[in-house]
């Protein structure tokens, strides 16, 4: 998941400078409307960002439980 947030965050960057772009060229929104497009589009990056960082803790955290069932598993064998 955390892989795939990357790709999809580059692809919708490049998606909001385009329809930024159109609604400034087509003069579908002023330029208020604009600058508040802007920051919204920032605060769901920012969002994005917050939910990545979230899926490479889980990520980590899958993989330091499948290292400690492994050394509990190899301290077992060991004793019997």
């Amino acid at each position: 998941a955390f892989f795939l947030s990357i790709v999809i965050l580059r692809t919708e960057k490049k998606a909001q400078a385009m329809s930024l772009e159109i609604m400034k060229t087509e003069e579908i929104a002023n330029q208020q409307e604009l600058e508040m497009a802007q920051k919204l589009f920032k605060l769901y990056n920012i969002e994005y960002i917050n939910n990545m960082v979230i899926a490479l803790l889980e990520l980590i955290y899958r993989v330091l439980q499948i290292v400690v069932m492994a050394s509990n598993n190899g301290s077992s064998s060991s004793k019997a």
